[in-house]
């Protein structure tokens, strides 16, 4: 298996500008500079000559199925982000979800659900190693306004209120620093009301042992008698990496092993469970 090194958690990527304004900063977003706790904006620090947020254009961020902005731990979550500004031929985004302690940790996963559109970078801030999803390449290059899509996972225990930290980029395509405007929005989440410490939900939680994995992973479960169960990998981009041999349990405690494919690289991967009664995610680490 071939090792490399393992990046987890996250840092929020900035979007940067145009196709060409992005050479100045990166063709694909730049990491840790969101204006988030020990971070800079892109603004501060790359493009220059215009306010942050001048009350022209605008960055917000929506989720239509997190009602109130309320998490359940382990729940996967559709967020969208919308930058806009009338005139402006490109936009990029970034954005990262860190925990409020003193030092801010990541909180959750983000996974990509259109590729083409957006990939997920990291920036070392305060010691921690910040994951951030921002767009690719071009992928905003489009008239007055953007949207960009992907998926959150909250993480599998309640850590308190968390909070979303956005950044946009409305660039005018110049091929230089000057005359993008850089916009800001940040939103607070909160745990669901009976989301305790460690709370899984009976009917979809799985336990898995060892982690980190090598050649082998363990599961253990609670099943009814002739229940069909699917497993699935995800790499930390989102992209689909592995289905295992469907399961139709014997019912009650059930205890199984899969074998670990041999081509993937170490890394982080999210191993979900699929059944009748929902779907449960947990992050594990291949080595």
């Amino acid at each position: 298996m071939i090792k490399s090194r393992i990046a987890i958690a996250a840092g929020l990527v900035v979007a940067a500008a145009s196709a060409f304004s992005f050479d100045v900063l990166d063709d694909n977003g730049k990491a840790g500079k969101t204006g988030s706790p020990g971070e800079q904006t892109c603004q501060t620090t790359c493009h220059t000559g215009a306010a942050v947020n001048d009350g022209i254009g605008s960055v917000t961020i929506s989720s239509p199925d997190m009602t109130n902005w309320e998490y359940m731990p382990g729940d996967t979550y559709n967020i969208s982000v919308k930058v806009k500004r009338t005139g402006t031929p490109l936009f990029g985004f970034a954005t990262e979800c860190l925990t409020m302690q003193s030092v801010p940790n990541n909180a959750g996963l983000f996974l990509n659900t259109i590729p083409s559109q957006t990939h997920i970078l990291s920036a070392t801030v305060n010691t921690v190693s910040r994951k951030s999803i921002t767009h690719q390449l071009n992928a905003g290059l489009t008239n007055d306004s953007m949207v960009y899509t992907f998926n959150w996972i909250a993480p599998s225990s309640n850590v308190g209120n968390a909070t979303f930290y956005v950044a946009g980029n409305a660039a005018n395509n110049n091929g230089a620093k000057t005359g993008d405007f850089i916009y800001t929005v940040t939103q607070l989440i909160t745990p669901a009301f009976g989301a305790s410490i460690n709370e899984t939900t009976a009917q979809t939680e799985f336990n898995v042992f060892p982690n980190p994995v090598a050649e082998s992973i363990n599961l253990r479960f609670i099943a009814t008698g002739g229940e069909r169960i699917n497993f699935t990998l995800h790499n930390a981009e989102g992209k689909l990496v592995h289905t295992f041999p469907l399961v139709i349990a014997d019912g009650g405690k059930e205890e199984l092993a899969f074998a670990i494919p041999s081509e993937l690289n170490a890394g982080l991967y999210i191993l979900s469970m699929h059944r009748e009664s929902g779907t449960a995610q947990q992050t594990i680490i291949i080595r």
